[in-house]
C-alpha cells in the first residue's frame, strides 16, 4: 500500500482523541493531530495514543490548520477525519485498493451523520481521500480541496457523530464572521486560469448557505462574470463547467441552464464519473431519459454504487418499481453498507393524487 496518514485537527477532545487517533492508525500508517489551543490535556493523550502533535498558534480558520497536517505528513495520501469521526478499519483494503490503482487523484466517501441521542441521520459525500502533493484546503470555512482534479467514489462510510455543543451559538457567530470576510476577499479576486476560476466560483457555491440575502443578491452575477471570463480567455474547461453548473443547478435552481454549461464536455474520453453523475442529476431535472446513457458511461467502466441508486430514483420517478428494485439490488450489491439504500423514495405525485382522487371520490 502506498502510505496513507490521517490527519485530525482537534481542540478540548480528551474524552475521545485516543479513540480517534487508535482509528486512524487501524486505517492508515501514521496519525498527525494538530491541536488548536487545547487546555484539557488532548495533546498529551493523543500523543500517549500513538499521533504525532502538532500545535497550531496562529489565528484560527478551517483550512490553515489542516494544510499545516498535510504539510508535515510523511505519506503519499491524506486523509482528513475530524475528532468526531470514524472508519471501520474493515475499509482499509478497499482505500488501499483505490490508492494502489493510480487511477486517480482524490476520492469521496460517503460522510453518514448522526446527532448524539436521536434518530436522525443525514448522508453525504465529502472529498476527504486525496493524493498529498497535489491539493491543499482552501476557504476560512465550508473548507475543500483544491485544485479541482480526477475525482471518484470510495466505498467507504465515514461516520460522524454530532454532539450538541454548549457554545453553539458563539460557534456560528464565529462561521458567520469568516464567511463574510472571505466573501469579501473572493469579490476583489480576478484569476485569470481555468483552476483559479473554478475555485472562485466553488468558494461561492460552498459560502451561499452562511451569507445573508443582501449578499446573496450579489454572487450569481459574480459568478456569471466569473464564468464569461473563462469563455472569452478559452479556458472553460471541466473544472469551469463543473462548479459553474453546480452552483446555477444548486443555489439558482435552473437545471436547464446547468445543463447546457456542462453538455459541451462530453466528447472528451477522460471525463471522470464525479462529472458524469453530477451530469447525471442534472439531467433527471430536465429530461430524464438523457440520464440513462450518462449513467451508462460510468457504468462501463466503474463500478459506482451511486450511480445504482441515481438509476434508481429516476425509475421510480417513472413508477417502474421493478426497474428501480434491480437497479437498487445492484447497488447493494456493489456496496452492502451504502448508507443512500437506506432512504425511502417517495412516491411519485401522479400516484399520490390519484389515490387522493380515489379517496376523495368514495367519500362522496
Amino acid at each position: 500500500m502506498t502510505g496513507l496518514s490521517v490527519i485530525t485537527i482537534t481542540k478540548n477532545s480528551a474524552r475521545r482523541i485516543e479513540n480517534v487517533v487508535v482509528n486512524a492508525l487501524e486505517i492508515g500508517d501514521e496519525s498527525i493531530v494538530v491541536d488548536t489551543g487545547s487546555t484539557d490535556g488532548t495533546p498529551e493523550r493523543a500523543a500517549r495514543a500513538g499521533a504525532r502533535v502538532l500545535k497550531f498558534t496562529g489565528e484560527f480558520d478551517y483550512s490553515t490548520p489542516r494544510n499545516l497536517g498535510t504539510r508535515a505528513a510523511t505519506k503519499d495520501w491524506a486523509l482528513h477525519l475530524d475528532d468526531d469521526e470514524k472508519i471501520d478499519p474493515k475499509y482499509r483494503e478497499q482505500m488501499s485498493r483505490l490508492i494502489s490503482a493510480g487511477e486517480f487523484d482524490s476520492f469521496s466517501l460517503y460522510q453518514l451523520t448522526r446527532c448524539n441521542g436521536c434518530p436522525k441521520q443525514d448522508t453525504s459525500m465529502q472529498k476527504r481521500l486525496f493524493k498529498r502533493s497535489l491539493f491543499e484546503h482552501a476557504g476560512l470555512v465550508w473548507e475543500h480541496i483544491y485544485p479541482l482534479r480526477r475525482n471518484s467514489y470510495a466505498h467507504v462510510v465515514l461516520e460522524n457523530i454530532k454532539e450538541h455543543k454548549a457554545d453553539e451559538l458563539s460557534l456560528k457567530r464565529f462561521r458567520y464572521g469568516l464567511s463574510l470576510r472571505e466573501l469579501a476577499s473572493l469579490m476583489e479576486q480576478t484569476p485569470d486560469d481555468e483552476q483559479g476560476i473554478a475555485q472562485v466560483i466553488s468558494r461561492y457555491f460552498f459560502l451561499w448557505p452562511e451569507i445573508p440575502s443582501s449578499e446573496k443578491e450579489k454572487i450569481p452575477g459574480l459568478v456569471q462574470d466569473a464564468y464569461n471570463k473563462a469563455v472569452r480567455l478559452g479556458i472553460n474547461g471541466p473544472a469551469v463547467r463543473y462548479t459553474a453548473a453546480s452552483f446555477i443547478n444548486t443555489h439558482l435552481v435552473m437545471p436547464e441552464k446547468a445543463l447546457n454549461i456542462m453538455d459541451a464536455e462530453l466528447d472528451r474520453p477522460e471525463i471522470d464519473p464525479d462529472y458524469l453523475l453530477m451530469l447525471g442529476y442534472i439531467q433527471s431535472r430536465v429530461d430524464t431519459e438523457l440520464v440513462f446513457p450518462t449513467l451508462d458511461r460510468v457504468d462501463s467502466s466503474h463500478d459506482l454504487a451511486l450511480s445504482y441508486q441515481i438509476r434508481r430514483a429516476v425509475l421510480h420517478g417513472f413508477g417502474n418499481y421493478d426497474g428501480a428494485e434491480v437497479a437498487r439490488r445492484k447497488a447493494r450489491e456493489i456496496f452492502p453498507e451504502d448508507p443512500t439504500d437506506r432512504i425511502e423514495l417517495p412516491r411519485p405525485m401522479a400516484e399520490v393524487m390519484g389515490k387522493f382522487a380515489r379517496r376523495t371520490i368514495r367519500r362522496r
